[in-house]
C-alpha cells in the first residue's frame, strides 16, 4: 500500500476519500480500495467535515482554519440554544456551514446537545403553576387509601393522521423544561371523542361522544351512566373527579352535583381539580397507553377507529396491577408537582 502522505495526494483523489466514506465505507476499505494508508484516508475525510471542500486544497490545518473552525463551532452551538428544536439540515444552512450534518450533529452531542424526542406538554402560564402548586400543597397530606377512593374521568379524541414524534436537542434530565417542549395541537384524516370513567382497579365506563358534546349532554351522562354505575360499585363511598373544562364547571353541573336528590346519596362528593392538572390524573396514562397499542391499527374510518379504540379498552381493563400502579403513583405525582413549584413533573 502506497504511502503518499497527508500532503502529497491530489484534489481528485481527496474527492475520491470524500465519496467512498461517505457512502459508508470505513477508512480501511477506502484505504484499500485507493491503495493509500488508513491514516491518510482519516486525515483527509475529518479535514472535510471541518473545513469543508476548501479544506482539501490545502495540506495542513493552519492558525487561521483552526480560529474559523472554533468560531463556528461557538456559532452552532448557541444557536442551538436558542432554538432546540432546529435540525442538523436547518443549523447547516441558517449558519452557512459547509461541514456535513453527521459533523455538525458530533460536535452538539459533544456539547451536551443530543437530538431526543421532545415531551408533548401544554404551556404553563404562572397562574397555571401556581394553581397547581397550591393544589399540590392542599393535597401533598393524602396517601393512597384516599386516592383509592377517586374515580378519575376525562375525555379524549383519538386522531388517525397524527404528526410523528418531534426531536429536540437539550442537555440531560430537562425532558420536562419550558423551553424543551413540543406543543400539543390535532390534524388529522378522522377522529373519534370518548368520554372514560377508571377506578383504582379497573375500567368502568367508556363512552363515544357526540361530535359536539356541552354541558346538557354531560349532565345527561352523569344522570343516567356515572353515577348508577358508582353507586353500584362502590355505593356512597367514592369521590369523583373531572377536569376544568367548561362543560364541567357550566351552572347546571355544579348545581346537579350539589343537590342529586338521591335517596342514598344528596350530594356528590367531588375534588376541584386545577386547570393542566393532567400529569396528576391517572387517567392520562390510560390514554397514552391506549395510543400507544392503536399506533399498529389502520383503521379506514371512524367506526373502524372507535371499533379499535373500545377493544384496547377492554383489554387495558383486564390488567388489574397496572391501575393500582398507577393509583400507587399518584401521591409521588403530588409531591412532584409540588417540590417543581408547580412545574410539570415527567408523568
Amino acid at each position: 500500500m502506497a504511502n503518499l502522505g497527508h500532503k502529497h495526494i491530489s484534489f481528485e483523489l481527496k474527492n475520491l476519500i470524500i465519496s467512498n466514506v461517505t457512502k459508508g465505507l470505513n477508512y480501511t476499505q477506502v484505504g484499500k480500495l485507493l491503495n493509500i494508508d488508513r491514516k491518510t484516508v482519516s486525515y483527509w475525510y475529518q479535514k472535510y467535515q471541518t473545513d469543508g471542500i476548501t479544506g482539501l486544497k490545502s495540506g495542513h490545518f493552519g492558525k487561521k482554519s483552526d480560529a474559523f473552525s472554533k468560531l463556528n463551532k461557538s456559532r452552532l452551538i448557541e444557536k442551538a440554544k436558542q432554538n432546540p428544536f432546529l435540525t442538523a439540515t436547518d443549523l447547516k444552512e441558517c449558519l452557512q456551514l459547509s461541514w456535513s450534518k453527521r459533523y455538525i450533529r458530533k460536535i452538539l452531542h459533544k456539547n451536551g446537545l443530543k437530538g431526543r424526542k421532545a415531551a408533548k406538554k401544554e404551556k404553563l402560564s404562572e397562574v397555571h403553576q401556581y394553581g397547581r402548586y397550591i393544589f399540590a400543597e392542599s393535597m401533598i397530606q393524602n396517601d393512597e387509601s384516599f386516592w383509592r377512593k377517586v374515580c378519575f374521568s376525562d375525555e379524549k379524541t383519538f386522531v388517525v393522521g397524527t404528526h410523528g414524534d418531534i426531536y429536540v436537542r437539550r442537555p440531560d434530565n430537562q425532558r420536562y423544561e419550558q423551553e424543551y417542549l413540543a406543543q400539543k395541537w390535532l390534524s388529522g384524516k378522522f377522529s373519534v371523542n370518548v368520554w372514560g370513567l377508571i377506578s383504582f382497579h379497573k375500567t368502568l365506563i367508556l363512552i363515544r361522544l357526540p361530535s359536539s358534546f356541552n354541558s346538557r349532554n354531560y349532565l345527561n351522562l352523569l344522570q343516567d351512566i356515572a353515577l348508577p354505575t358508582l353507586l353500584q360499585e362502590f355505593g356512597t363511598d367514592f369521590i369523583y373527579q373531572q377536569d376544568n373544562s367548561p362543560i364541567h364547571t357550566a351552572k347546571i353541573i355544579q348545581e346537579w352535583i350539589n343537590c342529586i336528590g338521591f335517596p342514598e346519596l344528596e350530594k356528590m362528593n367531588t375534588i376541584t381539580w386545577p386547570v393542566k392538572g393532567s400529569d396528576m390524573s391517572p387517567i392520562e396514562n390510560v390514554w397514552a397507553l391506549m395510543v400507544k397499542k392503536l399506533n399498529n391499527s389502520s383503521p379506514k374510518n371512524a367506526q373502524e377507529l372507535w371499533e379499535n379504540v373500545f377493544k384496547t379498552w377492554c383489554e387495558i381493563s383486564k390488567d388489574t396491577k397496572y391501575y393500582m400502579d398507577l393509583y400507587n403513583s399518584i401521591p409521588n405525582r403530588i409531591k412532584q408537582v409540588y417540590a417543581n413549584n408547580g412545574h410539570w413533573t415527567k408523568y
